[in-house]
């Protein structure tokens, strides 16, 4: 599936009606689907009382099909329209015969349906908003923000830019949010996934097309067709070794975290090389791993800086390298660093993934990126991207697809921008984006676990870009499970539950579930 911006969702639409489809099929199609999921929302539409907010263009059209379903099987339905529609309206002609209550722009019986009110369906604007909210439609919305009713969007909530995501202050926030044939870009922003709740994909037929700038969602059929086979008969050497690089007196866990991470998509084998004094910790944490010490000189935790060369030949016997969980910034650290980078590209050369403290390092040296080893998969968040760039962290949120594309094909590696929303990008210019949204996700070392199970990946041969996708991926439907057993969903997950329901997410794709999550 793929994310588009409202001019592409148009000439999707238009490809539709050239194939025979025509505008009121699309409408009664989407209608029906806004009417399926409030039932489904409401746990039966009978006695229900339901104010359907109708705008003047398709959107409102679509709020009046589902209006007319949801009064056929009996629910109480008020269908408002608070500016005037296209004449004659044939819509709520129809919605009127099956029993809905239809009110004009000047009726006072606004607030009182809305009191009364168990779901209300936003139809007023949704990808059409192009200015400030204002007048009658703002006036509608503010009695709505008062009302203790669900809330149902139709495509966006009214007042959410479909492309940018900006947020007019009267939006009101939805529960749901029915997305009508595609995702659209401006769902895809952090503060646009608070308002706009749980979004529903509905599908209305509309025809396959790449989207904005080739933008794919990160979906099931991606990651079940990059998941590789497993015969009976293989072995762990059959499923690639995994060399995790890290680990520092501070951050003893990581290292460890990222090889679980690593074990559980699936490596046969995963080595941990961490400073002497702290391996012993660290193969506590890990026993099913093979453990290296690497000696530092002077002070203890600046590990590697003799053993550097070392750790080069064990990383030439292994199928994917993963540098930087916990790692510090000390002089070991950079030694054992700048020693892997020199790896010769080509066959040879096994993929590598940089992550946390690996990154920070490179991104003290001005052209850091010439003369990287390949396949090379880099892992920032925010934070650390707005440092290997150069800019302020703001300008990496306003537009993440735009930068991780740029800085991918620039620096000829694949990128993987972390956040709500993750979104990868590779040399060639693909790009693809989550559709993960877990606050849950955001605690320590999770960033490890998702790095390690992207070189697990790596490990079984999936190219970069798709071993990316995948395990970011099944890091989202891991976390999402892990929540799912019980708790607050929101918070308190710990990022050893997500690596272990890694197989357990893995299991949902191969067998054709979904977990959840936005646009399931």
């Amino acid at each position: 599936m793929n994310v588009v911006t409202v001019e592409e969702m148009h000439r999707l639409e238009q490809r539709a009606v050239d194939a025979g489809v025509s505008i009121p099929e699309l409408m009664e199609r989407a209608g029906l689907a806004v009417a399926v999921a409030t039932r489904e929302e409401l746990g039966g539409a009978a006695g229900r009382r339901i104010v359907v907010l109708v705008g003047p263009g398709n959107n409102g059209g679509d709020g009046l099909v589902a209006g007319r379903h949801l009064a056929r099987w009996g629910a109480v339905v008020t269908a408002f329209v608070p500016v005037e529609r296209r004449e004659p309206d044939l819509l709520a002609s129809s919605a009127r015969g099956f029993g809905c209550e239809v009110l004009g722009p000047n009726d006072v019986l606004l607030e009182e349906k809305l009191d009364t009110a168990d779901l209300v369906i936003d139809a007023l604007l949704g990808t059409g908003r192009g200015r400030a909210l204002d007048g009658s439609i703002a006036a509608t919305l503010a009695l709505v923000k008062r009302s203790k009713a669900t809330v149902i969007s139709v495509d966006v909530p009214t007042g959410i830019d479909a492309d940018m995501g900006t947020i007019d202050p009267i939006t009101v926030p939805a529960d749901v949010t029915v997305v009508l044939g595609r995702p659209k870009m401006g769902l895809f922003q952090p503060d646009v996934a608070r308002i706009a709740g749980r979004p529903t994909m509905a599908e209305i037929g509309l025809p396959e097309e790449t989207g904005v700038d080739g933008i794919q969602l990160i979906d099931a059929s991606l990651v079940r067709a990059a998941l590789p086979e497993r015969a009976s008969g293989d072995h762990k050497g059959s499923f690639g070794r995994v060399l995790v690089v890290g680990g520092s007196r501070n951050y003893v866990g990581a290292p460890a975290l990222a090889g679980r991470g690593a074990a559980r998509v699936g490596a046969g084998l995963v080595t941990l090389a961490t400073p002497a004094s702290v391996s012993g910790r660290v193969s506590t944490m890990m026993p099913e791993a093979t453990h290296v010490p690497l000696r530092g000189r002077g002070h203890p935790d600046d590990a590697g800086l003799e053993d550097s060369p070392a750790i080069a030949e064990v990383a030439r016997d292994s199928d994917a390298v993963l540098v930087g969980p916990g790692l510090g910034s000390g002089k070991g650290a950079r030694a054992v660093l700048g020693e892997l980078l020199r790896h010769p590209t080509g066959a040879d050369s096994p993929p590598m993934v940089l992550d946390a403290d690996a990154l920070n390092i490179l991104a003290e040296s001005r052209g850091w990126h010439v003369g990287l080893p390949s396949p090379l998969v880099v892992t920032p968040h925010p934070g650390e991207m707005a440092r290997l760039r150069g800019t302020p962290t703001g300008g990496i949120q306003a537009d993440r697809p735009r930068v991780a594309r740029e800085s991918a094909v620039g620096w000829g590696v694949t990128v993987v921008l972390k956040g709500a929303f993750t979104v990868v990008a590779d040399p060639d210019g693909h790009i693809a984006i989550s559709s993960w949204a877990l606050p849950a996700l955001g605690s320590a070392g999770t960033g490890d676990v998702l790095a390690g199970a992207i070189a697990g990946l790596l490990a079984q041969g999936v190219p970069p870009f798709e071993a990316a996708c995948s395990a970011v991926y099944l890091h989202g439907a891991a976390g999402a499970l892990a929540a799912s057993d019980g708790g607050d969903p929101t918070a308190g997950l710990l990022a050893g539950d997500v690596a272990d329901r890694l197989p357990a997410a893995a299991g949902t794709v191969r067998r054709g579930e979904l977990p959840g999550g936005a646009f399931a």
